[in-house]
């Protein structure tokens, strides 16, 4: 049944911030504010409640600094794409991500609220970079996608897979414009089912950047290996 109300919750990181466009340096309208304008299209009255989301935050971060004084009651949508920084955070390891995801769900459950999720890339398969950090980006990275997996259907969630690196900018993890619509689109047409409604298609601005092999190649030569080596040494950096 169609919801009369609902209510958003944007937390999270940069994926659900929607960080400056890395290649042109633009900023984007993320995905859970296109989700807010095409969720009307079904009947519904929908309110962005909360912009919480931080660059760079770890799961114990967004649960203890944005879950926390978010107002989540029963039936909102609450944006929880978590973990990329877990996984590429130094000193972050594999039992903080457990607890924080798992205190982050219970969290949500206990309010009623409704998780949007997603699953993580596999790292090796997006980012260059030296085998024994891959092999421990991947562990982690694998963890937390189970976690998420399990979890988010079991609190009434709408969990979606990774597409590929066609939704991403030139750095193969965070999300382009055209990414951002995608993912909006595909989380409207799983409400609607679940509401038994016609599902509303984005009216997505034509020309927005497609990046390629080539593209991320270029960016990784120009930047990404500062921003590999920040993320391995500096575990305070918040961008």
């Amino acid at each position: 049944m169609r919801p009369e109300r609902i209510v958003v919750h944007g937390v999270g990181d940069s994926l659900t911030a929607a960080i400056a466009d890395v290649w042109t340096n633009q900023r984007l309208v993320p995905w859970h504010e296109i989700l807010v304008d095409l969720l009307p299209r079904t009947g519904v009255e929908v309110t962005l409640a909360s912009r919480l989301a931080r660059s760079g935050a770890t799961s114990a971060e967004i649960l203890a600094e944005q879950l926390a004084v978010a107002d989540v009651a029963d039936g909102d949508l609450v944006c929880l794409w978590v973990g990329g920084n877990d996984v590429l955070r130094a000193g972050y390891g594999i039992s903080d991500s457990r607890a924080a995801i798992e205190g982050l769900f219970a969290a949500v459950r206990e309010r009623g609220g409704v998780p949007l999720t997603m699953e993580l890339p596999r790292i090796s398969a997006v980012l260059p970079g030296p085998a024994w950090a891959m092999r421990a980006w991947d562990r982690q990275g694998a963890l937390i996608n189970e976690l998420t997996a399990a979890l988010s259907p079991a609190a009434g969630g709408v969990h979606l897979t990774w597409p590929g690196p066609r939704v991403t900018g030139p750095d193969g993890t965070h999300l382009s414009q055209a990414g951002h619509f995608e993912y909006a689109a595909r989380y409207a047409a799983a409400l609607a089912a679940r509401w038994g409604v016609p599902a509303p298609v984005p009216d997505v601005p034509a020309g927005l950047p497609r990046f390629g092999p080539r593209d991320r190649r270029r960016w990784y030569v120009r930047h990404g290996w500062r921003w590999l080596a920040r993320r391995r040494i500096d575990r305070r950096r918040r961008a």
